[in-house]
């Protein structure tokens, strides 16, 4: 059969039509084909494109028709990327849920693939009236290791050192369940404590002289961590007759 650039006949040998002499005979040419590679690069990015860690790229190998375009083998199957689970990375979440996982997929040509995190929301510290302390950790809630669109609770600030508590006693505190990225803010009170006070009475004559012995009283009291008592009303002392 005649030479086609580009293409190659699937028999090498033609033979006439064994009736019909004048007939003609139909060769059939198929594409020739090379072999190469094609690529898919999955890149994790924060919400401004800048990247978070190393992109995940799988290059597979194929066959391009002279025009490089990819063909399917001899059974018609094409070469597959593979599955591939988005990673968990820390203060970050899954901006689309239905990227957890990266679907396998026939490899035809080179692919990008752009996986969005954003930032996970922390924890705020504010006083009774609502305002930010000072001062106090901020810490970022966890990415949840088994769904990296998720966050999960965290362990509440301990403020001690800086005279305040939560004013509820659970220790941790939940992000919100509808946005990982929002700040949660925890109301803090005044560190309290337990303290005793202590009046002394003395019974003297007017010289000075001991007349009775002495009247101790002792009250018990609530204090902040400045020493200051706090209860109200205030503790009294029992009168003395």
């Amino acid at each position: 059969p005649p030479s086609i650039a580009g293409y190659h006949p699937r028999q090498t040998t033609i033979n006439p039509d064994p009736t019909d002499p004048s007939k003609d005979v139909n060769v059939t040419y198929d594409p020739d084909e090379t072999p190469g590679t094609i690529t898919r690069v999955i890149n994790y990015v924060d919400e401004n494109g800048k990247p978070l860690q190393n992109p995940a790229t799988e290059t597979v190998n194929v066959k391009k028709d002279k025009d490089g375009k990819v063909v399917p083998n001899e059974s018609g199957r094409y070469s597959y990327y593979q599955q591939r689970i988005s990673p968990t990375i820390n203060n970050y979440h899954l901006v689309d849920p239905s990227q957890k996982v990266i679907p396998g997929e026939e490899a035809k040509d080179n692919k990008t693939i752009t996986v969005k995190y954003a930032k996970n929301g922390r924890v705020i510290p504010v006083d009774q009236s609502g305002k930010p302390i000072p001062g106090a950790d901020t810490p970022t809630f966890p990415t949840d290791s088994r769904d990296p669109s998720k966050t999960i609770p965290t362990n509440k600030p301990d403020l001690t050192n800086k005279g305040y508590q939560p004013k509820d006693g659970n220790p941790q505190v939940s992000p919100d369940p509808h946005d990982p990225s929002k700040d949660v803010t925890v109301t803090y009170v005044p560190t309290t404590q337990k303290a005793q006070v202590t009046r002394t009475i003395h019974f003297v004559y007017e010289n000075g002289q001991p007349a009775d012995p002495d009247k101790v009283q002792t009250v018990d009291v609530t204090e902040d961590a400045n020493g200051t008592i706090i209860d109200k009303p205030f503790k009294k002392y029992d009168s003395v007759t």
